[in-house]
């Protein structure tokens, strides 16, 4: 576990560059208008999963937004794992509501703050 928790402490920075880097992009699944970024938001995260040595990584399409796939089953024996999430957000509006822009990282009182989403720092991402 030291081995684990030594490396996520040397990446941090760079866990936090890719994080802003998502959370830059505006895929508001219910504003037709994004649409594109919905796009950029399935091939950034199928790009990513594939550099983190997911295998089988692709965007699948479907009769709305694309579904991002990936699978590693290289672990003969052992128990598989779904890990299921949304790649889409809420709209902004009204963004007079917003103490920081909603789409760019904001640190605050060792928080990171963007798309509704919190990151403590030393801690996991938390809603």
């Amino acid at each position: 576990m030291e081995k684990i928790l030594s490396y996520i402490e040397s990446n941090h920075e760079r866990y936090l560059a890719e994080l802003k880097e998502l959370i830059a992009i505006p895929s508001v699944s219910s504003q037709t208008e994004r649409k594109p970024e919905m796009r950029r938001t399935a091939e950034w995260l199928r790009n990513y999963m594939t550099k983190i040595g997911l295998q089988n990584a692709q965007i699948l399409e479907t009769e709305g937004h694309p579904v991002v796939y990936a699978d590693w089953l290289s672990a003969t024996g052992k128990p598989t794992i779904l890990v299921y999430g949304h790649y889409d957000v809420e709209s902004e509006d009204p963004v007079s509501e917003w103490k920081s822009p909603p789409y760019e990282a904001t640190e605050r009182d060792g928080n990171l703050y963007g798309r509704e989403l919190r990151m403590t720092k030393g801690k996991y991402l938390s809603i």
